[in-house]
């Protein structure tokens, strides 16, 4: 199950956990990508991906949203701490980090954005399915990113068809560090 984006009226933000609980009690995987700070409530619950962005990431542990990679990557790694299996750290022009059982960074394609609305849901859908049909980390994370920075730059979102040459700029790499 994915959880994504705003509640509609009257739904409570912490539903994120009832939905934790409903998982964990009958045994699906859930998936998370909402900005509300409820998430790290749900985290006891382990849910397979979260999916924050670097501002919504700093907001839930009170960071100014300008922090660098290497703390994006401590915070991501802090989530892990409190039961998240994987975060997918999407970065906009910069890319994005995918904190897992290793870490990698991945750049962005050069583009010209024309609409950027749907990019991180496209990411994410690509990533999940990725995730599902057992694609490597990097790999998964290389294409997630070109198929989100291909809707950035379509008046809709991607066909799939440019997602190749993207990909081929985008430069994933294994951040080996002692502390990760």
């Amino acid at each position: 199950m994915i959880i994504s984006g705003s509640f509609a009226q009257g739904i409570p933000a912490n539903f994120i956990g009832t939905i934790g609980q409903q998982a964990a009690s009958q045994h699906f995987q859930f998936v998370i990508d909402t900005s509300y700070p409820e998430v790290l409530d749900a985290l006891q619950y382990h849910p397979l991906l979260v999916k924050p962005n670097n501002v919504e990431l700093a907001s839930w542990f009170d960071q100014p949203a300008d922090i660098d990679a290497d703390h994006l990557i401590e915070l991501g790694q802090e989530l892990r701490r409190r039961g998240a299996q994987n975060v997918l750290i999407s970065r906009g022009g910069a890319g994005a980090i995918l904190v897992g059982d290793r870490v990698f960074t991945g750049t962005a394609p050069t583009i010209t954005v024309l609409n950027s609305a749907g990019s991180g849901d496209t990411m994410l859908g690509t990533f999940v399915a990725g995730m599902v049909t057992g694609k490597a980390p990097a790999a998964n994370l290389q294409m997630a990113l070109a198929a989100g920075s291909d809707t950035a730059r379509s008046a809709w979102i991607t066909d799939f068809q440019h997602v190749p040459e993207l990909a081929a700029q985008i430069n994933v790499t294994e951040v080996k560090h002692s502390q990760y």
